[in-house]
């Protein structure tokens, strides 16, 4: 349908399962730009914040203007990218919020193993969706995709999405570095939070969500 029609598309999900979960995303290879939870019942102490989560996210993503997808045989008819070696530390951050899943998606399925730099990845999601986004993007990329751990060393051809209510950084040495701080403009993870000792290159993908922080510091690098 989206090939002929394009529709913005909410998946509405309760599992909690990451293999399902990932399932759910796969969803947005046909077109779909938003997977969120399904509200509990009324009687729980998170209903109301699922509801309006749910809400908001349909009100946005109607005003999402929706474009044709390309067909898996058109994707695999790109070149293949080629790349210098580049200097130590050099690394991509890469941000986005509500509809960011599949761009980001787009961008790693792109990419080949060999890619020469490590790529930092927040995406604002709901609590619990991460295992499975990060299983999806597994199954739909070449990189080896994974949920950031403290103090690892960024390898390139590795994709590190940044875990719930954290936020990342990474230090002079190439390190991930990830703490529980402050949210910055209500959000934890923050994208403003991967400026912290930046060496690297920073990109932004369209989301409902970008910060003045943000802002400056993808004109600063």
């Amino acid at each position: 349908m989206e090939s002929q029609q394009p529709l913005p598309i909410v998946i509405c999900t309760a599992t909690s399962n990451p293999a399902e979960i990932a399932i759910a995303f796969r969803a947005m290879e046909a077109g779909a730009v938003a997977c969120v939870g399904k509200p509990v019942s009324s009687a729980h102490p998170a209903y109301a914040a699922l509801t309006h989560q749910l809400l908001e996210t349909v009100k946005l993503m109607a005003e999402v203007k929706v474009v044709r997808r390309w067909s898996r045989a058109r994707l695999a008819a790109v070149p293949a990218l080629t790349f210098k070696p580049l200097p130590a530390h050099r690394m991509v951050g890469i941000g986005a919020s509500t509809g960011g899943p599949p761009v980001l998606q787009t961008i790693l399925a792109g990419l080949s193993k060999d890619f020469p730099m490590p790529l930092l990845i927040v995406q604002h999601i709901a609590p619990g969706f991460l295992g499975g986004f990060v299983e999806w993007l597994n199954q739909t990329s070449s990189l080896d995709v994974q949920i950031a751990a403290h103090g690892v060393t960024a390898q390139r051809g590795h994709a590190y999405v940044a875990p719930d209510d954290f936020h990342m950084a990474v230090d002079a040495a190439g390190r991930i570095v990830l703490d529980r701080a402050a949210p910055e403009n209500g959000l934890r993870p923050a994208v403003s939070a991967l400026s912290v000792h930046w060496h690297g290159t920073v990109a932004g993908t369209p989301s409902a969500c970008c910060s003045p922080a943000w802002a400056r510091t993808a004109r600063r690098n």
